[in-house]
Parts: C-alpha cells; sequence; structure tokens
C-alpha cells in the first residue's frame, strides 16, 4: 500500500527553522480569519482562527503594517499558491509537491508554515469564491468560469468542510507553538521519538 505523503522523516528533513524567519502568525491569521469569514457560504461563524468576532481593522495604520509584515512573505505564499493551483488542476505527484513546498518553507516554524500554507490556500478559495459570486452578475465572470471547469455549489459545499477542518487544525499546531513560545515547553526538551 502506497501513501499520498512522504514518510516523516523526509519531512523533518525539510525543517530547518531560523530566527531570521520568525514570524509574527497572528496578524495574518486576523486577514485568513476575514477571508473565510467573508467566503464561507455558512455565514454564522465568528472568529474562526482569531478566537474573536470583530473584523479586522481596516486603519491605514493597521494596513501599512500589515504590508510590512506581508511584503518579506509575498514569494512564499505566491509559490505555495501555484502549487495549490497545479494540484488542484489534477497535478500528479502529490509527494513531490509536497515536499517541494516544505523545502519553500524550511526556514520558517511548524506553525509560521501552517499559517503561510492556509494564506495561499485562502487566496485561491478567495479568488474561486468571486468567481463563483459574480458569474451571476456579470457574463463575461461566466465564461472565465466556463473555461476553469467551475462547477459552483457541490463544490462550495464541500470546501466549507474542508476550510473548518483546516481552521480547528491550524488553531491546534498556533496554540501548540505559541506554548513552546511562552516556555510552557521547555525548548531543551528533546523531540519525542516518533
Amino acid at each position: 500500500m502506497t501513501t499520498l505523503l512522504p514518510p516523516l522523516r523526509q519531512i523533518r528533513g525539510t525543517h530547518t527553522p531560523s530566527e531570521y524567519y520568525n514570524v509574527d502568525v497572528k496578524p495574518i491569521l486576523q486577514l485568513i480569519d476575514e477571508i473565510f469569514r467573508q467566503t464561507l457560504t455558512h455565514q454564522d461563524i465568528d472568529g474562526l482562527l482569531i478566537g474573536g468576532t470583530g473584523k479586522y481593522a481596516d486603519t491605514a495604520q493597521d494596513l501599512t503594517t500589515l504590508d510590512e509584515l506581508l511584503l518579506g512573505l509575498c514569494s512564499p505564499i505566491q509559490k505555495i499558491y501555484s502549487e495549490l493551483s497545479c494540484q488542484c488542476s489534477g497535478g500528479d505527484d502529490l509527494k513531490a509537491s509536497t515536499l517541494k513546498l516544505l523545502g519553500t518553507l524550511a526556514s520558517y516554524s511548524w506553525e509560521a508554515k501552517v499559517v503561510l500554507t492556509l494564506a495561499a490556500f485562502a487566496v485561491y478559495n478567495g479568488e474561486f469564491r468571486l468567481v463563483a459570486q459574480l458569474r451571476i452578475k456579470n457574463p463575461s465572470v461566466k465564461y472565465v468560469a466556463i473555461l476553469k471547469q467551475l462547477s459552483v455549489k457541490p463544490q462550495l459545499e464541500a470546501i466549507d468542510e474542508i476550510i473548518k477542518f483546516i481552521i480547528k487544525v491550524t488553531k491546534c499546531i498556533v496554540e501548540y507553538g505559541e506554548m513552546i513560545q511562552s516556555n510552557y515547553i521547555s525548548k531543551d526538551t528533546p523531540p519525542a521519538k516518533i
């Protein structure tokens, strides 16, 4: 029986975190949270990732801070987005794709890897939802949707369920990373053998 993902040792082999690539994931999570809040078909969900119910503040200062934060992250997010696009379009080698993404994110912490990947997925999903919404109002968008072979309704419902699961997993990973950073778990303690 073959597995879809590479073995754990290969995945661990791609992980070489660097202090230089330390990322504050909270502002990115706020942005992702807002994208998902606006695009999910079930609008009864608040605080998906960040635990609050307030919308992301769109003040000039907040946007400037976010722009500065994301400036160095655009390249890895774009690479992940491209890889996701290929996989969603029927890319063949999931193992190679996974290792390529992990290689792109090798210097980041595990929680940053997850959040940056989720950011790329949020962009991909956001674009998909925009086309789905606009195809109703604009005939040219309808034709683009046809060319991209978007059969919308069943895909949106399935994607919503996947997003809810991904959000739960992301929250757990980020909370675990915060516990480590707050010295709740000693950094000197060797990792558990799996």
